[in-house]
């Protein structure tokens, strides 16, 4: 996977398996992207640095759908930046 900055639909802000799934679910699917991962990023290859687990979607602006493509280990520095947007808002509040 390549480091990009992801734009997301403002209609999908927030949707996350993170946010819907109970919490014990996502954190038994996140711990086996790790494992996948062998606990290192799936960009930069860190395995030094907290990880997270990114979810990678695609979306359709007909009708606001979004679609799971895959899950992702990153390091925080790699997923703030994927998140770019957000780490920005952050850093402003």
């Amino acid at each position: 996977m390549l480091l990009e900055i992801e734009t997301i639909p403002e209609c999908n802000w927030h949707k996350s398996l993170a946010n819907l799934l109970p919490r014990p679910v996502w954190d038994s699917v996140r711990k086996d992207v790790y494992f996948r991962f062998n606990h290192k990023c799936g960009i930069c290859k860190a395995g030094n640095r907290q990880l997270h687990c990114h979810e990678v979607w695609s979306f359709k602006d007909k009708g606001h759908i979004q679609i799971l493509e895959g899950l992702i280990c990153l390091c925080v520095n790699c997923h703030s930046i994927i998140h770019w947007g957000r780490t920005v808002a952050e850093y402003l509040q």
